[in-house]
């Protein structure tokens, strides 16, 4: 019985029509909402400019750019895995699913290239190809994931938490 409770997880072993119409809806609808949602919880309360770019690759100790390459990788494997749920061929989850993360964060980086504070970074853009490039290379070299980035931290005596 318990088997049954799970059997609509496992990854249809054919295109099932259903469950890939239900992942591109959702997809569309969850990126469209949190789009919207960031350009009037987020940006609404910076001044726009018109289109412009800036250089900031040498900010922030390239933290922001291996953001980008973790988000764009993250987000791209989600996609990926989603279509593989619903059947999709290997060809086209890399082609839809593992783009997704590119596309949102490329969409990101252009309300940032109207906002007057920022601008549009080439940096980001290429972090964010770089996370994916690392996701659709792997899969289509070694049909699996063996380099996954990940993050972690730990406190140490040398940063002073008060001042």
């Amino acid at each position: 019985m318990l088997k049954d409770k799970f059997s609509f997880l496992k990854p249809a072993d054919s295109l099932n029509h259903a469950r890939r119409n239900a992942v591109v809806i959702s997809e569309a609808v969850l990126t469209a909402g949190v789009l919207v949602s960031l350009n009037e919880l987020w940006y609404a309360d910076y001044p726009r400019s018109d289109f412009q770019f800036v250089n900031d690759n040498a900010e922030w100790l390239q933290m922001d750019k291996a953001g980008h390459v973790f988000s764009a990788y993250h987000l791209g494997n989600f996609g990926k895995e989603l279509l593989a749920w619903s059947g999709v061929s290997n060809k086209n989850q890399l082609i839809y699913g593992a783009t997704l993360g590119f596309g949102f964060l490329t969409a990101v980086e252009v309300m940032d290239g109207y906002s007057s504070n920022w601008g549009a970074s080439l940096g980001d853009v290429a972090a964010n190809a770089t996370g994916t490039a690392l996701l659709v290379s792997q899969q289509l070299l070694w049909k699996a994931q063996r380099i996954v980035p990940k993050f972690s931290f730990h406190t140490t005596p040398y940063a002073s938490s008060s001042s």
